[in-house]
């Protein structure tokens, strides 16, 4: 049913006629005259009787009122909602993070979105390694991850973020006698804590190495390392903020990250754009966030 044709029928109950109902609504008589003929043909029954005094509904017309006027009101309240997504008031987005990243640089973003569009729901997600992370944005189970951006596959977009310095983190009794910053080429020599299919496992930075304990559990991995059962390789500045009780250890030559948003290609839903917006804003300067 028309919602135009609705439209016209409550203002022509409002009116009290046709005329006057032509007149509010800026058409010609004959035409909202023949809108109303077409809606009781439509429904069936006449709405409307014709008097030489005006135009009265029909008891048909009584009861179709009031279900015109709902159908109406439900069509203006999804007309608002979607302006409401539009326009970022409301919506939902959802994140998929490999767990080393959640922390930083997520955590900021996420605050700073909902500093700016608190009617927006966020719904983080622990992505696992970034392979599966990458996998839940292409088959549409989330809109965006968040990972490193290395080998991200040509068919997904790739939105740096910041560049992270990567550092041993471990126990002063572990970092006795190793140079600050260690040789790469040394690092075989250090118990290691991975996360499982991450950089490490992935030979970004050599074969050969010693680990001892794979954890997918972010919070075990810190609790490991403040244990002294091995070494981790994380953010230089997440250390000093989450974990200043273990120590640095950089590498030689220094090794850096780049991470940031993954996304399909194609467009974004207003939420998920507004985020992308944030994060762009977020590579040109870091301090705002």
């Amino acid at each position: 049913m028309d919602l135009r044709h609705l439209r016209f029928f409550v203002a022509v109950v409002d009116e009290g006629g046709v005329s006057r109902a032509a007149a509010v609504l800026f058409i010609a008589q004959p035409s909202l005259s023949q809108v109303i003929r077409q809606l009781e043909d439509e429904v069936g029954v006449q709405l409307f009787d014709r008097t030489p005094t005006g135009m009265r509904l029909t008891e048909a017309g009584r009861r179709f009122e009031p279900a015109a006027r709902a159908v109406l009101a439900d069509a203006e309240a999804a007309r608002t909602r979607a302006r409401e997504v539009r326009e970022v008031r409301a919506g939902r987005l959802t994140i998929s993070a490999t767990p080393t990243l959640v922390v930083e640089p997520l955590t900021g973003l996420v605050a700073r979105m909902r500093e700016l569009y608190p009617e927006v729901r966020v719904d983080v997600f622990d992505g696992g390694i970034a392979l599966e992370a990458w996998a839940a944005v292409r088959d549409g189970l989330v809109e965006l991850a968040v990972t490193d951006l290395r080998d991200v596959p040509d068919s997904l977009v790739a939105v740096p973020v910041t560049d992270q310095r990567l550092v041993l983190g471990l126990t002063a009794e572990l970092a006795a006698g190793l140079p600050d910053p260690l040789p790469l080429a040394r690092l075989p020599e250090v118990p290691l804590i991975v996360e499982p299919g991450g950089e490490v496992d992935r030979g970004v930075y050599g074969s050969g190495l010693n680990v001892v304990v794979r954890s997918a559990v972010r919070a075990t991995t810190w609790d490991l390392v403040t244990a002294g059962v091995g070494a981790a390789l994380l953010p230089d500045t997440f250390l000093a903020n989450h974990l200043p009780q273990a120590q640095q250890l950089g590498l030689d030559p220094p090794v850096q990250r780049t991470v940031g948003l993954v996304l399909r290609r194609g467009p974004q839903s207003p939420a998920a754009a507004a985020f992308i917006a944030l994060a762009r804003r977020r590579r040109r300067d870091p301090g705002d966030h």
